[in-house]
Parts: C-alpha cells; sequence; structure tokens
C-alpha cells in the first residue's frame, strides 16, 4: 500500500505545467498565493530553507503569508541580475514553479521566480502598509511556524530519504525511501512524460556505498501502470524483474546520475533535487 501510494504521488508530481510568459510575472506568483487560500484546491508546495530543508504542509495547514502576498505589490525589476546568498523557497513541484525569497538584508524585499524553462524573473515586493516586516522576514517566520506543526527538527535535514525530497529531470522522476527493517533503499523512477496514461514506474532495491557517494542497486522491477482512473486500484503489468548493477551517482549538488543502467531510456540521466 505504501508502494502505491508513492508511486501516485510520484504519478501526480509528474504533471509538469508551462509557465507564463514573464508579462505575467506578477500574476503568476498572486495566482499560485490565491489558490493557497482557496480550502477546495489542494496545491502541491513545500517550503524551504537551510536550516530545516524541504517541508510539504498538511492539507489542513493554512500559510499566514498568502493574504500578506496576495495584497502586496509586485514590482519587475528588468534587467537586474539575481543576488546571491541565503533564501527562502516556496516551490510549486507539480508546476515545475519555484519562488526564492532572498534573505540578505539588502535583498530582503527580493524574490526570484524559477521558471520551467531555466529562465528567471526577479521582483521587488512592497508589503502591505500594516506589515512591518520585509517578504523574506515574513517567509522566515513562516518556516518555523510550519516546522513546529510538523514537528519537524532541523537535525534531520541531512537525510535524503526523509521523504522531504523529490528528484526531477525534463522526463524523469525520482524518489528514495529507506526501508526500517533491512537498510534497503527503496529508489522509485518514474516516466513524467506518460503522466496518467499508463505510466512506466522503476523500483530498484540499492544499498548505500561506504563513502556515501551513490546508491548501488541490485535489484530492480520495471511495471506499467494505468493510473486513468483515479476511483479505482490502478492496474499495473510488470515488464521486467531482474537483478541490475545500476548505480545512482550522488553529486556534491546532491543531483542524481543514473549510471551502469541496461535501460537506455535511463541511463545517463541526470535529475537535480526540487
Amino acid at each position: 500500500m505504501m508502494k502505491k501510494r508513492t508511486i501516485f504521488l510520484l504519478v501526480l508530481a509528474a504533471i509538469i505545467v508551462l509557465a507564463c510568459s514573464s508579462a505575467f510575472a506578477e500574476c503568476l506568483l498572486k495566482n499560485y498565493v490565491a489558490r493557497l487560500m482557496d480550502p477546495d484546491d489542494h496545491v502541491t508546495y513545500y517550503l524551504a530553507n537551510l536550516e530545516y530543508g524541504s517541508m510539504m504542509p498538511n492539507d489542513d495547514y493554512t500559510p499566514d503569508f498568502a493574504p500578506i502576498l496576495l495584497d502586496a505589490e509586485i514590482t519587475p525589476l528588468d534587467g537586474k541580475l539575481s543576488p546571491e546568498g541565503e533564501y527562502i523557497v516556496l516551490a510549486f513541484p507539480l508546476d515545475g514553479i519555484r519562488f526564492d525569497f532572498f534573505c540578505d538584508s539588502a535583498n530582503m524585499n527580493y524574490v526570484r521566480q524559477n521558471n520551467p524553462d531555466g529562465s528567471e524573473e526577479l521582483f521587488t515586493i512592497t508589503m502591505p502598509e500594516d506589515i512591518l516586516m520585509q517578504s523574506s522576514e515574513m517567509m522566515a517566520y513562516e518556516v518555523k511556524a510550519l516546522a513546529e506543526a510538523l514537528g519537524r527538527d532541523s537535525t534531520e535535514t541531512t537525510d535524503l530519504a526523509s521523504g522531504y525530497y523529490l528528484w526531477f529531470s525534463d522526463r524523469l522522476v525520482l524518489d528514495l525511501a529507506k526501508s526500517d527493517s533491512d537498510g534497503v533503499y527503496h529508489i522509485i523512477v518514474l516516466d513524467s512524460t506518460s503522466a496518467y496514461d499508463a505510466s512506466i514506474i522503476w523500483t530498484f532495491d540499492c544499498r548505500e556505498d561506504t563513502e556515501r557517494t551513490a546508491f548501488n542497486a541490485f535489484h530492480v522491477v520495471c511495471e506499467s501502470a494505468d493510473y486513468s482512473n483515479t476511483d479505482e486500484e490502478p492496474e499495473s503489468e510488470i515488464i521486467y524483474d531482474r537483478e541490475c548493477s545500476t548505480v545512482f551517482l550522488l553529486h556534491d549538488d546532491l543531483s542524481f546520475e543514473i549510471l551502469n543502467s541496461d535501460d537506455e531510456y535511463l541511463n545517463g540521466a541526470v535529475l537535480e533535487m526540487y
């Protein structure tokens, strides 16, 4: 049941929606914020910073920042380079959209929009007159509140298999989990190009190497699952079930590279943490 739930979430995460053009970028942020305030719109999003890592709220969590950002004035900064330094992330992974709220004192009202095609747009936020804080200060309070609501401790962020992380490429989605009983890691890879129609899912059993720089797979099951009827259990068909020697190489930027796979569709793919 847990595996089916994980695969279903990955199927949902594979629905990538193209972003609007930069001319509509201000509306893009406000439209997403408005969706967070709609109780009938169960939009998938997460907040992240260096202290707590990525955190996905429960359905009953109401973000305090949403109505404030909806009332804020957002102005594009054409031609200005994005600042460097620490930022707080508000991301909508199903749509491939991420907003970075910069924390440096000189840039605390700057927000960067990261689009699915790799382009970026920079904006400045003018907070409502009755809000006596900068936008990134507000987001910092929100991250801390969410961490408390989830019972999240900052020391957990180094565990990549905690369930808070997903990895994406232009056609694949990857999830990493660890078995509580035998210490084996399970990597599930979904073909995101097929979305709801007979999705292809690979489930790898892996062990972490001694230097903690790779996960070495020793067994894989590849199956086709039909999620077109969400009211019923998905119908699945096993394509192959065999031993393997696939390597999931973990780079310094925490991206995964799939090596030594006998499946040409996977071999050489690079997936970035989102």
